[in-house]
């Protein structure tokens, strides 16, 4: 449902943008063709919730396929940074900018089992800078847990402390 609204709210700022630009006509054509879309996403999406998880991992993926930095696919607000520890445990940091002086941080050390990651013990803190060098510090929680996966080139990230946190898809950057 939340998936939803969400895609929905995002399709109306974009056909709101659109509209602003370009002829008559073409607002019209990328408007249908976001709306549908759209309508497929949503379909799809519908079809892979039906689906068990160990179906829609592929399982396949190395370890080494999640090192890296990627970013948030919708409005780049969120970065994750995985690195591989010489013990073979995932350090990883995901930073999510809420605003221009509020971000969000997770820290957590995860393991990769299955060709999937999961973490325990997650520390989130919230950051708020009131100028260059000066910002308070919140931890929000400690024991946070969650699921990392590759689906089709794209991180999953699926955390269970943290409400609207479902299945949010990072590309990779780095």
């Amino acid at each position: 449902m939340k998936k939803k609204f969400l895609t929905m709210l995002i399709t109306g700022m974009v056909i709101v943008v659109l509209s602003a630009c370009g002829t008559k006509k073409q607002d019209a054509d990328s408007n249908i063709r976001i709306s549908e879309s759209v309508q497929e996403s949503n379909a799809a999406s519908d079809e892979k919730s039906t689906e068990s998880f160990s179906e829609e991992v592929s399982l396949d993926v190395t370890p080494e396929e999640y090192v890296g930095v990627w970013a948030e696919e919708i409005a780049g607000r969120g970065v994750i940074t995985i690195t591989q520890s010489e013990n073979g445990t995932y350090d990883i940091n995901i930073s999510w900018g809420n605003s221009a002086f509020e971000v969000s941080e997770w820290n957590m050390a995860a393991k990769y089992e299955n060709g999937i990651i999961t973490y325990t013990g997650c520390t989130k803190t919230d950051k708020t800078y009131q100028d260059e060098n000066k910002f308070t510090e919140e931890t929000v929680y400690t024991d946070g847990s969650g699921t990392f996966w590759l689906e089709d080139g794209m991180l999953i990230w699926e955390d269970d402390k943290t409400e609207g946190n479902d299945e949010l898809r990072f590309i990779n950057v780095g």
